[in-house]
């Protein structure tokens, strides 16, 4: 029995988590979901003896265990997390991460009946303003929830890394604009020779999708009181604050309707019972403009925090406003109508940058598109036997006509083989190549429609010594679609920028002075 070990990418977002896969037979990459929810809440609730409930499970539980969120703001603290004893925040991140991979494991089911498949290798993303501690914990957040971690990358590279890919827009110097369900993030990433450069990074850690939730949900909530409802109008109890996450719930499905209608008209019977034991309806119109009107001053402190990282990579690397080619829209909260007008009437006008230069390709999964990328262009293909050898395809034919395929043997039992038959019509045998304790193979005219069965990607292998077989296995070598591309090959030479100011204290006198001297970014 052959497994494969499919690499994929995973967005481990602040509120919502996110894996896809780039397989050799797609011809872009696809997300793993859940009927049609494509992410996961990073969130998570106890269900007893260290057994726990993850996104969907946990949100929709009726155990009265608190809820865990936003455990990715405390990544690289050596303190348990919140309503916790012990569970670290990089303990809590790994129960998400299995949660995201066995996701992972069920799409490669689905989609691969034939094959045995298991998602063991990813890369992870990291924002661009994590630090070194924050990084760390979050690699072996991957170990802990078993996956051999073969790359981290910034969210902001790897949106840039889709969105460049998916648009075949080469080089060029992009603004990414992250707006998450809690945090916003805005990276100035240069592309150039397959090399991402970010250059500035901005933002807000406590400003998201959900705030403009909460906006609308405290509209909700005066409308009720001046309708004569018994109302706290901050929350004061657990009941104020059950009252109003319902109002939340309420307001984030009416702020996804206002993004495809001018106006929406509110409904909702018996949401819950007053203070005084009266039952409330909430029955009201809101239009788009009035919407907006909420949350006006939030989108200007986005735009704030891009003229922000505007103006330090022109005093850092003399980037001009004229040199932006585009902007890149990450993340579900963009989908509002308003973040794209007033992008285009304030960071578009400034340089020169219209409405056809925004690129808003699936948002909320472009960031686990791009590491499904960069996972794919940097790891092989691996097929486990459990004979007790492996083979990874290092350069796997990716279209038709491109006839390379190179690999390499893992052994671990006694003499390694000499040499690798490749089974078909036009039957190969390729004697290995060794380099240190790995066996390389190079076929060099491979041709995957003369193989057995003809046309199809499975292809017979056996392993000889001399003129003895001595082990067996089957690969599955497919080609992309005709029309697809391969996965970008990337020189991620600045993969990372500081996120704090590095400082000398001097004490002289008894009297510190202190001096920077980096700059963060």
């Amino acid at each position: 029995m052959t497994k494969i070990i499919f690499p994929f990418g995973i967005d481990l977002g602040t509120t919502q988590s996110a894996a896809a896969v780039f397989a050799p037979d797609q011809a872009e990459p696809s997300v793993a979901a859940d009927g049609d929810r494509l992410t996961l809440p990073s969130v998570l609730r106890s269900a007893g003896q260290n057994r726990w409930q993850v996104g969907f499970d946990a949100l929709e539980a009726s155990s009265e265990a608190p809820l865990i969120q936003s455990v990715k703001r405390h990544m690289g603290e050596d303190r348990p997390v919140r309503h916790t004893d012990d569970l670290l925040p990089e303990d809590a991140s790994a129960v998400i991460l299995s949660a995201v991979t066995e996701r992972m494991r069920t799409h490669l089911a689905q989609n691969h009946p034939d094959l045995d498949c298991s998602p063991q290798e990813a890369v992870i993303t990291v924002p661009a303003y994590f630090d070194a501690p924050q990084i760390e914990a979050t690699r072996r957040a991957g170990e802990l929830a078993g996956l051999r971690v073969a790359g981290l990358v910034q969210e902001p590279t790897a949106a840039a890394i889709y969105h460049t890919w998916k648009n075949d827009l080469g080089d060029g110097t992009y603004l990414v604009y992250d707006l998450g369900g809690g945090t916003f993030d805005v990276s100035i990433i240069r592309s150039i020779y397959g090399e991402y450069q970010v250059l500035a990074i901005d933002g807000d850690n406590h400003l998201g999708g959900d705030d403009f939730d909460r906006r609308l949900a405290g509209h909700f909530l005066n409308f009720l009181v001046d309708s004569g409802f018994d109302l706290a109008e901050k929350v004061e109890t657990e009941a104020d604050a059950g009252r109003f996450d319902v109002l939340m719930a309420i307001a984030r499905q009416t702020k996804e309707d206002l993004s495809d209608s001018s106006k929406v008209s509110v409904k909702e019977r018996a949401i819950f019972d007053d203070r005084g034991g009266k039952s409330v309806d909430l029955e009201l119109s809101v239009s788009r403009d009035d919407f907006e009107s909420l949350i006006d001053d939030l989108l200007e402190g986005t735009i704030l925090a891009c003229r922000n990282a505007l103006l330090a990579a022109k005093r850092r690397h003399r980037l001009t406003p004229q040199e932006l080619d585009g902007i890149f829209l990450v993340g579900g909260s963009t989908r509002v109508p308003a973040v794209r007008r007033r992008l285009v009437e304030t960071i578009g006008k400034d340089c020169s940058i219209d409405d056809d230069s925004i690129w808003s390709d699936q948002p909320e999964t472009s960031v686990a598109r791009g590491a499904a990328l960069h996972a794919a262009a940097i790891c092989p293909l691996r097929f486990e036997s459990d004979e007790g050898f492996s083979i990874a395809i290092t350069d796997l034919p990716p279209l038709p006509g491109d006839d390379r395929l190179i690999g390499e043997l893992q052994w671990e039992k006694g003499d390694p083989p000499t040499a690798i038959r490749l089974g078909g019509e036009h039957e190969e045998i390729i004697q290995f190549q060794s380099r240190d304790d790995t066996l390389r193979f190079s076929w060099p005219f491979f041709d995957s429609a003369a193989l057995a069965p003809e046309g199809s990607p499975a292809v017979s292998t056996t392993l000889w010594r001399g003129d003895e077989e001595v082990a067996g296995a089957s690969l599955w070598l497919p080609h992309r679609p005709e029309g697809a591309r391969q996965a970008p090959t990337l020189a991620l030479t600045n993969p990372a920028v500081l996120a704090k100011d590095i400082n000398i204290e001097v004490v002289e006198d008894d009297r510190p002075t202190h001096h920077r001297l980096i700059e963060k970014g």
